[in-house]
């Protein structure tokens, strides 16, 4: 930590710049906005590092579907228009009520169409008799990453 006498290190001062160039709650919070965005891409990534440390279950999957959720959640609840568009016209309550009926809504559907697909995808070890193509797939990566052709007659059992 610099003191008085010492002067800080290019990334500090560089800091301080921006937060004293950036005025106010509002240009605080698009940052903030900006950077759940890019961790939405990080979220998307961590299941395969998430498997290394915990083993080949579907927790991971889980955890990562609810950080996405939560977050992006968040982003809907305190997403603020713009000074720029301080004259355009907003939606009434009415309005709002009903999209979040709606999304509720399709969310439920969602979940209750994908439950029986999603089970057929994340069942660790893939069964051959249930997922044939993942097992082609699967095999197919694996000859690439061993640098040979993948393009053969795969057997499954």
């Amino acid at each position: 930590m610099a003191g008085r006498g010492t002067p800080a290190s290019p990334a500090v001062s560089a800091l301080n710049v921006i937060c004293r160039s950036r005025i106010g709650a509002v240009t605080r919070a698009a940052d903030l906005r900006i950077f759940a965005l890019a961790g939405n891409f990080l979220i998307l990534a961590s299941p395969p590092l998430l498997q290394c440390w915990g083993g080949g279950d579907t927790w991971p999957y889980l955890v990562a579907t609810l950080l996405l959720a939560v977050v992006n959640l968040g982003l809907v609840l305190l997403w603020r228009y713009s000074a720029a568009n301080g004259d355009a016209p907003t939606a009434s309550p009415i309005s709002h009520t009903l999209a979040v009926i709606v999304t509720i809504a399709a969310g439920c559907a969602l979940v209750l169409a994908s439950h029986a697909w999603l089970h057929q995808i994340l069942t660790i070890p893939n069964d051959p008799q249930r997922a044939d193509m993942l097992i082609v797939v699967q095999q197919g990566i694996r000859r690439v990453v061993q640098g040979k052709n993948p393009y053969t007659i795969y057997h499954v059992p």
